[in-house]
Order: structure tokens, then sequence, then C-alpha cells
């Protein structure tokens, strides 16, 4: 008992008292690091250990070198406090773990060998036990604590990274470890880590990661798993690995399978995922995670996925996906239960590179997209895609179902399936807003091969499609697509536009062959709010066949069949058009038009390749400076760069006009051309080889009529030349200009124009002869300089003769010198232009004009009915023309007379204020003593306001007789009152009180004469008068009330009451009315 009580006792008190011997101590390092060197043959060293026994050891300075003398492994210090030792138990117990300053170096060379490797080839070298026995020992810890540790690993010659962790090079630094519980029992490890923080040298900053840990020879637990960065913040509810053995590990993304939720307070920054994919480098975006995984990597099943960013932004998702460890095989079933987004948060994101500039450009026309939203299904394999999907934005709906499937027998892919649009507003997206909603509906079936060779077809409908205001009904559409040829065709069936159109094109042969018809049954316009012509209709059936696209081989012919065209001017029956393209064996060609109108024949050699050439080739022979404004030629010197004449266009054309004017009158009103109208010539670009040569025996233009008119033109003497002729140009029935000729000379950058003629009538005298001379300067590095030389000219009109003189105007990019124009007459009449038109403040322009004779504007009034008379005088200035302008006018006419009714003398004030874009008026006119018609106001322009005073004291009724002879004549009396104008000149707001004295009129449709002496008042668009006394003769009157009112001067509506009393409504005789005539009274 006493043996053993010493033994118990005494043996551990002898060690404790030895091993804490300093002598000890050294003596022990020092065994230990030999024995470690020799068995692992490599420097070993223990600075010091300091054990006591049943308390606690500690290992100081510990270091293992590789075999290039570098540090493999070493640390200050490593501390094993004891807790107890229950050998019954098989149990130790440690209160505490502590590691301080650990560093671990590890590289591998080219081949792959770690610089550790030699030390598992020394320990494996030694025999070792192969029997396997259960320990049942146990080991705890209470807490474990590792500080200011490092940790690198380095493989050399690999790729170096920019940017990003590199797997081949890490360098961690700041890796410190606070856990407590750790337990190993068997193959079973539980540890809680409290705290772990780790830095990458790339700067990935894991300030903590923290989890509750199980891991045994099954499974891995990690609950409660947190990672904190400096800028993410990942929870994880559960992170569960379950495995047949560790040897799973090996053949981890098919053999371990996975159990991960990630609750949804998770914050991951796109910056902490930049470090693993650098693509994303500078982007720093916050995503809100919440996800449910479960399966291996290879055969993955997400019950739910949901991800947020920004103001709204949200992506929730679930997906089942098998085979990704050999992707070839990959099948995937992706629900895409929503995604909701907008151009807010998509404008949120900044280019990484510059954070003043959107990562994703919006283009400006798809920025009305508002919000996007999109469910849909993603199925199948590489080769085998479904995809269904439902996006919802502002500019519309769009429903797909479509299918990819790929032939690798045949290398093609196949897509099919359906395209649903609905409320579409591409007009948004367009920029046009006379494009409205419309909805599509489209199936496919298309094949696409390696090679881009497309065979398949696509049918649809466009419906409700909102254009110009108008809601069509169908559109349907089918195209048919093959690897040689295209066919489609498109119907509108509406019930103001009917169209069928259908067309192929065949690349099969050498030459493509090109067949339409389009067959407009019926178009309305006005209906279709195109245009405003309410009576434009039209049926037309144009057909086509033609081969090449080339357009120097192009051979074919077009047909037009009009079957009914009309608008408000004319109309057109049973019209044809045809057109024919046919090429000789010498590749000359032969274009035809005929038609009813017009037979056109053109040709020759038609070369449209280099035609651009031929023309600035052209332009070069006679205005060089128009083809080159370099101010130095070189490309009219350069005779390299235009085709050489052999090559060139040489096309004999003739033209004859038949029954034209049913054509032209449909376009232009009081137009006409004679039938007997013919146009000759020859294009061709070289020198003396162009000719023009037309005749018309006569020629209505919007009413002014010309007759015997020739037009010849060629290039001859080294100068382009023009003759217009003409006989007679009326301007109305009594007056022209005869023998009228305008002679025109191109060359040397100048332009010499001459127009005279000569006309003797029997009460008017007209002749006169106007020259110029313009021309071009260019100037090196600055713009052309415009010159035009005024020759001294003369003309007589109205038995005024009048002489200008000779003058130059010059006319550069931010000014026009007009130098003097000055013209006068025989008649003391004086007409004077001089200045400069620019921005300037300090250039005016000024116009006098002094006795002019305002009867000669008679000639341009005649149809009108309006017959003036007077002497015009005053002066105008205006100050900077082309800037800020300024106008300052002030005129007066003498002897004002309008239809032989003396108004007196006319004085006129305007004044221009461009800052605020006004023009203001100051006109009266006065007889005698009397201002019968005073105006004053302003107008606006940029705003378009009216603001507009008249007053009017006795003035002539008579002068509103010209606007409306074709009902009333013989106007005549007085009116006095006061009328003001305001609103806008679209819309204007017109009121006035008038008292009309002594006024009378005749109805030209009843012949009846009436006179009153009355009021009558205008507001807000209505007419007024009551009780009007209308007298028709002795004891013949009426009593007239009511008003008359109107929107804009249209839609006129009358509510008038009559009272007659013996009031004589026709007075017409048999030579008025053939129909009826007499004299009725009521």
């Amino acid at each position: 008992m006493t043996i053993t009580l010493i033994i118990v006792v005494g043996l551990p008190a002898l060690s404790y008292f030895i091993f804490r011997r300093p002598a000890v101590q050294v003596w022990l390092s020092t065994k230990i690091s030999s024995y470690v060197s020799e068995k692992i043959n490599t420097k070993v060293s223990l600075g010091g250990i300091d054990i006591s026994v049943f308390d606690h050891f500690i290992f100081e300075q510990f270091y293992i070198e590789d075999q290039q003398q570098d540090t493999l492994l070493y640390f200050n210090e490593l501390a094993i406090n004891f807790d107890k030792i229950r050998l019954e138990k098989e149990l130790i117990s440690l209160d505490k773990i502590k590691l301080d300053q650990f560093v671990s170096h590890i590289y591998s060379d080219s081949s792959g060998v770690s610089n550790f490797q030699f030390i598992i080839d020394q320990l494996s070298s030694e025999e070792t036990d192969t029997t396997t026995s259960e320990s049942d020992w146990k080991i705890n810890c209470k807490k474990i604590e590792l500080s200011n540790s490092s940790f690198s690993f380095f493989v050399p010659d690999s790729i170096e990274a920019d940017y990003g962790i590199n797997f081949n090079d890490l360098d961690f630094s700041n890796v410190s470890l606070y856990a407590k519980n750790l337990f190993i029992a068997g193959s079973s490890i539980m540890i809680d880590i409290d705290s772990m923080s780790i830095k990458d040298k790339s700067g990935l900053n894991i300030e903590k990661l923290q989890s509750n840990a199980f891991v045994d020879d099954k499974r891995i637990d990690l609950n409660r798993f947190t990672i904190i960065t400096d800028n993410s913040k990942l929870y994880f509810k559960k992170l569960k690995f379950t495995y047949s053995d560790f040897d799973a590990f090996g053949n981890f993304l098919e053999d371990v399978n996975m159990n991960v939720q990630i609750a949804d307070s998770t914050i991951l920054n796109l910056k902490d995922i930049s470090y693993f994919v650098p693509i994303l480098k500078g982007y720093n975006q916050k995503l809100n995670i919440f996800a449910d995984l479960k399966g291996t990597v290879d055969k993955l099943n997400a019950k739910k996925l949901d991800i947020r960013y920004g103001k709204g932004t949200h992506l929730k998702t679930n997906f089942k996906l098998n085979g990704l460890a050999a992707f070839d095989n990959l099948t995937y079933n992706i629900f895409l239960d929503s995604l909701t987004t907008s151009i807010v948060d998509i404008n949120s994101i900044r280019d990484p590179a510059d954070t003043s500039k959107k990562a994703i450009e919006i283009p400006e026309n798809l920025k009305h997209i508002g919000k996007i939203y999109y469910s849909g299904q993603l199925k199948g394999s590489l080769q085998d895609i479904e995809l269904k999907g439902n996006l919802i934005t502002n500019l519309g709906n769009i429903i797909a179902d479509i299918q990819i499937l790929e032939n690798t027998e045949i290398s093609t892919y196949n897509i099919k399936g359906s395209l649903i649009g609905k409320e579409l507003l591409i007009g948004n997206i367009i920029k046009n807003k006379d494009v409205g909603k419309f909805d599509i509906i489209d199936t496919l079936d298309i094949n696409i091969s390696n090679a881009g060779d497309i065979d398949g077809w696509s049918r649809g409908l466009v419906s409700n499609l909102e254009l110009n205001n108008y809601n069509y009904d169908s559109l349907h559409f089918n195209v048919i697509l093959n690897p040689n040829s295209y066919r489609g065709n498109i119907k509108i069936n509406d019930e103001n536009i009917k169209l069928t159109l259908a067309g192929s094109y065949i690349t099969k042969d050498s030459i493509p062959n090109i067949r339409f018809i389009a067959d407009l049954k019926k178009f309305i316009p006005y209906k279709l709010n195109l245009l405003e012509d309410s009576a434009f209709s039209s049926s037309i059936q144009l057909t086509g066949n033609i081969q090449g696209t080339d357009p120097n081989q192009i051979t074919g012919k077009l047909a037009c069949k009009v079957h009914d065209f009309q608008n408000s001017n004319n109309k057109l029956k049973s019209e044809n058009i045809y057109v024919s393209i046919s090429q000789n064996k010498d590749s000359s060609k032969i274009i035809k038009l005929n038609s009813d109108f017009m037979d056109i024949e053109m040709s020759g050699k038609l070369n449209l390749n280099n035609i651009n050439k031929s023309i600035n080739k052209f332009i070069c022979e006679y205005m060089p400076s128009v083809a080159d404004t370099t101010g130095l030629q070189q490309e009219c010197k350069n005779d390299s760069i235009f085709e050489p004449s052999t090559n060139g266009t040489d096309m004999a054309f003739t033209a004859k006009l038949k029954n034209i004017d049913k054509l032209i009158n449909l376009f232009l009103k009081d137009t006409k051309i004679n039938s007997g109208t013919h146009i000759n010539g020859r294009l061709n670009f070289a020198p003396d080889k162009f000719s023009l040569e037309a005749y018309s025996p006569e020629m209505i233009i919007e009413g002014t009529k010309l007759t015997e008119i020739i037009l010849n033109g060629d290039n001859r003497n080294e100068q382009l030349s023009f003759y217009l002729n003409s006989k007679n140009i009326y301007w109305n029935e009594e007056n022209s200009l005869d023998n009228s000729l305008l002679q025109t000379f191109i060359k040397n950058d100048s332009v010499y124009l001459d127009f005279m003629w000569n006309s003797f009538l029997d009460t008017l005298n007209y002749n006169g002869n106007f020259s110029l001379v313009a021309g071009i300067e260019n100037r090196i590095n600055e713009s052309p300089l415009y010159k035009i030389k005024l020759k001294p000219s003369n003309f007589s009109i109205h038995k005024n003769e009048w002489v200008i003189k000779g003058n130059k105007i010059v006319i550069d990019t931010n000014f026009i010198d007009l130098g003097e124009i000055d013209a006068r007459s025989n008649n003391n009449e004086h007409f004077l232009v001089q200045g400069i038109l620019s921005d300037k403040l300090t250039d005016t322009l000024k116009l006098d004009v002094n006795k002019f004779d305002i009867k000669i504007l008679n000639l341009l009034l005649d149809d009108s009915g309006v017959k003036l008379d007077g002497k015009l005088s005053g002066n105008t200035q205006i100050v900077s023309v082309l800037g800020d302008l300024q106008v300052n006018s002030e005129d007066s006419i003498k002897g004002l007379k309008i239809n032989d009714e003396e108004i007196g003398k006319l004085f006129l004030d305007m004044d221009w204020d461009h800052n605020n874009s006004t023009l203001s008026v100051l006109a009266n006119t006065q007889l005698k003593k009397t201002k019968n018609l005073v105006l004053k106001g302003d107008y606006k322009i940029k705003d378009d306001v009216l603001d507009f005073k008249i007053d009017v004291t006795r003035f002539p009724f008579m002068i509103v007789e010209p606007f409306v002879n074709e009902y009333l004549s013989d106007i005549n009396g007085k009116i006095s009152g006061d009328i003001t104008i305001q609103g806008s000149s679209k819309k204007p707001d017109i009121k006035a009180g008038l008292k009309f004295v002594r006024a009378g009129f005749k109805a030209n449709y009843t012949q009846t004469y009436y006179s009153f002496t009355d009021s009558l008042f205008i507001e807000r668009g209505n007419i007024r008068f009551k009780k009007m006394k209308l007298n028709a003769g002795r004891n013949s009157f009426a009593w007239v009330s009511g008003d008359i009112s109107h929107k804009n001067f249209e839609d006129v509506k009358l509510d008038i009451a009559f009272d007659a009393h013996n009031f004589l409504f026709l007075n017409t005789k048999q030579t008025d009315s053939a129909l009826f005539y007499g004299t009725v009274f009521a």
C-alpha cells in the first residue's frame, strides 16, 4: 500500500519537478528538434519548451525548413493547457489551445510537386502497421485561439492576375481564430467558431466568419454560418454536406450532397464577387439574397432563389439542374416566377471606369419602357431548349413559346413556336407619335444551318394597329424562306384600305429573279388620316418581273393598271402604264415607258456604277469650284478618278407628251401642257456630246400661259449653254411678255444670264433686258465666296421706262453685301436698296422708295377685283438682318384709292423688337382732316399672340366688295366703330361694334337692292344684330334679327328671323336666269 501510494503520488510529483528544471527543458527541446529533423531530413528547430505535467505544454519558436531553405512552417508559440485526463473514460480534456504567429509558405513547382511533399515521402517510407484499431479516446477543448498568423500558397510561372483572387498565388494575412467547445470522438469533430478573420492580398477581407460546425465521416453541418466582409453580410440558416465517406470529396460534384439555406437578411456586394469574377471589377451594387438549395452540384435543386436590388428590382426563381458535372449532358428546368426591374434601377448601375456615366446606356427611344416585368420557364438541354415567357412593360406585352432544337447530324438548328405581342407601342421607340398601339401573333418554324442558310416559314397577324389616329382592322403576313428563295405576302383587309402584296426573290440561277404583285383594291387616305383631301381614292394594281440586282444589269418589266384614281382636282379611269428594260448583246439598254399620258424611250449605254464620277467630271469642266471646294481643285485635275469615256453613259432619249393634262390636273390646278410637247436629247457627259431639245406649243403653269416654248441645250465650245424662248408669256388675259429669251452660259466657274423681252400692245409697252454674271471664288481653308455682277439693265412697263444701274453683290457665309441697287423711272420714281446683311449691329440694310406708282400692282391684282392707285414713299432700316434683327419702317401712300374710292393718305410705321419677337404696327389713313382708319397694336410672333385695336370713322363700306363680289355688288355707305383683335393667328378673338350709315348692296342672285342704317356687334365668334331694318324700296322693308356663329370662320351657322312688310325678295329678268325670273314680295 505504501509502495503504491509512492508510485501514484510520487512519480507525478517527481516528474513535475524534473520537467520544470530549465536544463531538462533545454535538453528536451534539443532532443525533440533533433528527432524530428532526422525523421523528415530537414532543418528543424525548437526555441524552447515549457512542460508542466498535467497542466500545460508550451512550444516556442518552432521552425521547419523546406529543401530550398525557405520557411515551410513556423509558429512563435503553441500553448496547450490541460484541464484533466480521465483514463477510465478515455478522455483528454483541454482547457485551451493557443497558437500565435503561425506562418506557413507552401508552393508547388511546375510539375505540381509541393514543397512539403518530401516530408510525406519520408514518413511514408517507414514501415507502418497496416492493422487498424478503433480508439475510444475522446478529446475536448474549451477554447482555441489563433492570432497574428499568415499563410501563402504560390505556383511559379503561373499567370499573374491584375485583379481578384489568384488561386495560384494566395497570400492570407491577419489570420485569427476564436473558437470553443472543440470535441473529437473517433471520426467526429464538433467546434463552435465564434470568430475567424482573414485577409487576402487581392483586397478581400473577411472580418468575421462564425459557425457551429460538426464534421464526421458522413456529414458536415455548419449551423448559424455567417460571413461578414467589408462589403457583404452572408447569413446561412443551414449549410450541410452529406457523403458516404471522405473519399467522396474526390468527386465532389457528384458524390457530395448539399443542403443550403441562405437567410433573407443576406447582403451580397458585387465588389466581393468581383474578387472571384474579375469582369465585375468596379461594380459596387448590393444584392439582397434568399435561397433554398438541395442536392449535389451535378443534380442541383433550388426550391427558391430570391434576389433584390435597388428600389424595385426583384428576381424570384426555382430550378432543377442535372448533369453539371458532365456539362455536355446538362438538362435543366428553370421556373422564373417573376423578374421585376425598371429603367431607374438599370440607370443606377454606373460605369466602373467612369462613375459619372451609366454602365448600361439605355437608348433615348427606350426610356419610356418604365417598369419591366417578366415571368416564364426555360427547360431542356444544350441541344433542346424550350422557352416560355411573358414580358410586360409600358411599351406593351410579349408572350413567347419557342423551342430551339439542334440536329447534330445535319448541323442545323430548328426554331419553332409562337410570339404574341399585345398593345405594343412601337411609336415610342421610333419616336413617331403617329404610330400607336398594335397586337401581333406570329408562328414560325425555321431551320438555320451552320453556314447561315435559312429554310422555313413564318406567318402571323397584326391587328388593332393605330396609325395616324386610325385603327386598322387586320394585316396578315406569310413568309416562306429557302436557301435560294424568298416568298411572301401581306394582306390588309380594312374598310378603307384593301391591299394584297405578294412577291418572290429567287437566287437559284446566276441572275436573281424578283417577281411581285401589289393589288391595291381600295385606298381612301382621307379616312385613314393620311391626306386632307376627302375626295381622294384609288384602286391600282402594280406587277413586276425583274432579273438581276446590279443596276447596270437589271432587265424586266413593270406594269401599272390604274382602275380608279381621283381627288378633288381630277380623276382617272382605266389607265395603263408600262415600263420595260431590255439589254442588247453589246450591253446597251433600251428603257421604255408607254402610257396614255406620255411615251419615253432611252437607248444606249448606261453605267450607273460610275455615273457619280461622270457627273462630277461634267461639273468640273464648267464649274470646278462646285465640284471641289478645297480651293486647290485637285480632284478636277486628277483624271484618274473619273471613268473612261469609253465606259461612260451614252444614251439617246425622247419623250412625247400625249394626254398629260389629266395626270397633271390631279396635283396642279390651272396647269396644262399641250399634247404636241416633246423632249429629245443625248445624255453623254463627254465634251460636245451632251444635247437637249424641247418644244411645246402651249403650256399653262398655275394660270400663267406660255406659247411656242423652245428649249435648247448643249456643251459645245467649252461651255454649257441653254436657250429658252417663248413667243408669249401671259400672266393674265390682257398682259403678256412677248418674244422673251433667256440665255444661260456656264463656263470657268461663272454663270452668264441674259433675259430679254419685247412686247408691243395697243395701250401698253413692255420690253427689257436684264443681265448678270454669277461666279464662285474658292479660297484655301475658307468658305467659298460668291460674286454677282449686275450689268446695267433697263425695262419698260406700264409706259414707264426704268433704268437699273450696274452693281456688285458679294455673298459670304456670314454676310451679304448688296452694294447699291438703284432703279429710276422717267416719272421720277426711285427705288434704292443698299447695305449689308449680317449679324453685326453695325451693318444696316436701307430701303428707300420715292413716288412709286402702286398702280403697277394692278397687273398682279387683276383677277382679285382690287384696283389700287397712289404714290408710295418711305424708308426702312434693318439692322443685323442675320442676327438680332431690328426693323424700323416709315412709309406713306399719297392719294390712296381702292377701286376708285378715295381713301386718303396712308401712314405706316413698323418696328421689330428681336428680344421679345414682337412686331409693333401703327397705321392710319387720313382723308382731308379726318383719320378714317387707325390701327395700332403688337404681334408677338414667337408666342403667336395678337393684340390690335382698330378705330374706323366714316370708312368706305365698298372696300369689302372685291371679297364678296360673287354674291354682292354695288356696295356703298360708310362704317364707323372700333375693333379689337386678340388671341392667336390661328384662333383670333375678334370683338367689334360697327355702325353702318347709308349703307347698301345688291344681292346678285335675286337682283334686289337693299339699304340700311344700323349697327351690328361681333363677340366671341358671333355676329349679332337686332331689329335691323332692310329697305328694299318705297314701303318695302323687313326687320331682321339674329346671329351668325362660326368656329374660326368655319362651320358657319345662321339663326336669323325676318319680319317682312311688302319686302322685295326677287327682282330678276329672263336675262338673269332662264330657269325662273320675276318679281316676288313677302
